[in-house]
């Protein structure tokens, strides 16, 4: 089963899962919590309407292209560049969500995260990430009363934590986060960063054993989660 959603995107829809639905081809959607994420991320998002949400993957190799702005940047600004400034992505890359707004009377560059962005003024579409703020943020324990989307970091002692998982690639909701991001291939062994989608339940997980950890199998379970990164 993939890990990621660039591989779901490339082989199968997810409308089965009941929260997103992945196509090779760019989509959006408008409005929230539900978004439709592609493949990759195009350059900007210039030519889309504000009020849209928009998920998608940024690859490793982001490491050109301007960028006006400090969250929110125009419309104009490269997407996985601006990404890598706001910290929704490691350098090596990741999905996003974003969603794209009415323009500012101006935008103020700064230096983040290894770019520097540049001051602008009036434009007339911005955008923001909505995963943005998360991103600092401990991972709870498990996904149980969570929806949608989850920006989070784990620490290694939670990796390295007791704590059970049920399935593979898909997981129950009450499976422990940072247990199953180490199993997924998510973080290694010293923690990091994952973004978390929450998905509709499935009639039975399959455990398997993968980086050093143990999953279990288990029948149908109302809710489930998959790691974005």
């Amino acid at each position: 089963m993939a890990t990621n959603l660039l591989t779901y995107a490339l082989k199968a829809p997810l409308a089965a899962l009941g929260l997103f639905t992945l196509s090779t081809q760019l989509v959006v959607a408008d409005g929230l919590p539900k978004v439709e994420a592609s493949a990759s991320c195009p350059a900007s998002v210039n030519s889309i309407g504000a009020g849209a949400v928009l998920g998608c993957w940024c690859p490793d190799d982001a490491a050109s292209g301007s960028v006006w702005g400090s969250g929110p940047y125009t419309a104009d600004s490269n997407l996985c560049r601006a990404a890598r400034h706001s910290g929704v992505v490691p350098a090596g890359g990741g999905a996003v969500w974003l969603r794209i707004a009415e323009g500012q009377g101006s935008y103020a560059g700064s230096s983040a995260n290894g770019v520097t962005t540049s001051n602008y003024g009036q434009f007339g579409l911005s955008y923001s990430f909505l995963n943005a703020k998360a991103t600092t943020s401990a991972c709870p324990g498990n996904m149980q009363g969570v929806r949608g989307l989850l920006t989070c970091s784990c620490s290694a002692s939670q990796a390295a934590q007791r704590g059970s998982v049920w399935g593979t690639d898909i997981y129950t909701e009450d499976s422990a986060v940072c247990k199953a991001a180490l199993h997924a291939g998510a973080i290694d062994a010293k923690g990091g960063n994952v973004s978390i989608i929450v998905v509709a339940g499935q009639k039975s997980y399959q455990g398997t054993s993968r980086n050093g950890v143990d999953t279990s199998s288990f029948g149908s379970w109302g809710a489930s989660y998959m790691f974005a990164n």
